[in-house]
């Protein structure tokens, strides 16, 4: 208890001390609710700890309660307490304590069981979206890295791995369409209330948290920061965080997602197969023609057939997870690496538009294909404890997200001169693991003293209405 308190309370410190570095040492009110905030969330988390041990306490409880029970049977069978009123008491005792014992064993095996079946359900999770998440959440790092370096180096490799690394938008969608399209009995309304109220409190938390580091909201009243931040982030203006666009997409896609699964609920698997072509066809129409040299009959196609933007991608990743298309993995393995020598060659020529690949393309689909069925494949007999410490990076994968690009213009501009000056491909590598981790950290950190914190408040407040 007393290491879990000095661990979050260190950690709340050092959190509050990079707030008011990125501040210049300026004390402010948001300063002072911040420490507030994070207090409690010291207080939640070390709640949290105590009623994990609970268990643990009540066991020693009951095994005590065992031991005096015995103490006080043996003088009687000794013949030392021959009394009808003390054998009443020992015998009150005794089934007072046996009766304890009994429940808080079977409190034991509950918990023993609940371990068992987390253990069972962990060895039988599939860890290749786990894994695919953390990847993507890598490739978005380096996406931003290789961009920013390549404004210094504009050599073929600092290109290539800037254009490769944009896969990480498409494995994203198709990750969402894999894991949200599958049908489920949920209603609508709890669709849009569970993935919207996950979603939005960490998206304004940072939006705030990058207005205010710019400096556009800082020495302004409630009322216009407040109308600053919202404002900005209904209208999408994200001049200060340019990777939100593809939070808006995820946002917007979340709209018909559920009525997407009631398409795809009885869709028989070659149908399907077919949708999936169709997808990839027209992406790479939309990918080679210009929109404005387009016939009118292919300008009417890809456009009406919905297939050749995100909604396509996310259907893709549907496919793809499905147990049919595992007979067709080393197909798509393949498809993927002809398509890596696709991109590369595009690249190499020139023949390409800056930023086409971050776009739903036939190349990054099969590219993301092929990656997905390599890991449905390579994580079947995956050890139980690499699967705990992917599942525990894929769950800090959204955080990572809003946070990185903090953690590559702030610590890692200044400790490696990423965006600065031009380091070269070994520093830029060395740069995204060293982004990676402290965006894990920063993204932990807040999640447990921000965000669970507003989360209990928010969750308070509901019930009681």
């Amino acid at each position: 208890m007393l290491r879990r308190s000095v661990f979050w309370i260190i950690y709340a410190i050092v959190m509050l001390w990079a707030f008011l570095y990125c501040d210049g040492y300026e004390l402010s009110a948001l300063f002072f609710a911040l420490c507030g905030l994070m207090a409690f969330g010291v207080y939640l988390n070390v709640c949290q700890r105590a009623k994990e041990s609970s268990h643990h306490s009540r066991e020693c409880k009951a095994e005590n309660c065992t031991a005096d029970a015995q103490s006080a049977e043996v003088p009687k069978s000794l013949g030392a307490s021959t009394s009808v009123e003390s054998s009443q008491t020992e015998t009150a005792a005794y089934e007072s304590c046996n009766s304890t014992t009994e429940s808080k064993s079977s409190t034991k095996e509950l918990s023993e069981d609940t371990v068992s079946i987390d253990k069972e359900k962990l060895s039988k999770r599939d860890s290749a979206f786990d894994v695919l998440r953390v990847i993507a959440s890598v490739l978005v790092i380096a996406a931003h890295v290789f961009q920013a370096e390549s404004v210094f180096d504009g050599s073929f490799s600092i290109a290539l791995l800037g254009q490769a690394a944009l896969c990480c938008n498409v494995i994203y969608i198709m990750l969402s369409g894999a894991l949200l399209l599958p049908w489920k009995d949920e209603s609508i309304g709890h669709f849009y209330l569970r993935r919207y109220s996950k979603l939005l409190f960490p998206l304004l938390l940072y939006y705030a948290f990058y207005l205010w580091e710019n400096a556009l909201i800082k020495g302004k009243g409630i009322t216009e920061a407040l109308g600053i931040i919202f404002g900005g982030f209904l209208c999408g203006e994200t001049s200060m965080v340019p990777f939100y666009w593809m939070l808006y997409v995820i946002l917007s896609l979340y709209v018909i997602f559920p009525f997407l699964r009631y398409m795809l609920k009885d869709m028989p698997y070659k149908s399907l197969c077919l949708l999936s072509v169709i997808a990839i066809i027209s992406m790479g129409i939309l990918a080679v023609v210009p929109a404005q040299e387009m016939p009118l009959t292919l300008n009417l196609f890809v456009n009406n057939v919905l297939l050749s933007g995100w909604a396509g991608t996310a259907i893709l990743g549907y496919f793809i997870s499905r147990k049919e298309s595992r007979l067709y993995d080393l197909i798509f393995i393949g498809l993927g690496l002809l398509s890596c020598l696709w991109v590369a060659a595009t690249v190499r020529s020139g023949w390409y538009q800056s930023g086409i690949y971050g776009k739903p393309t036939p190349q990054m689909c099969l590219i993301s294909m092929g990656l997905a069925s390599l890991m449905f494949r390579l994580c079947r007999r995956m050890p139980i404890a690499v699967k705990k410490v992917f599942l525990f990076l894929s769950s800090q994968s959204l955080g990572v997200i809003l946070i990185h690009w903090w953690a590559i213009f702030w610590p890692i501009n200044r400790l490696f001169g990423v965006g600065v000056k031009p380091v070269g491909i070994p520093v830029c590598l060395i740069s995204i693991a060293a982004a990676y981790l402290i965006s894990v950290a920063g993204a932990y950190g807040v999640d447990r003293l921000v965000m669970l914190p507003i989360r209990t408040v928010f969750a308070y407040l509901y019930n009681k209405l």
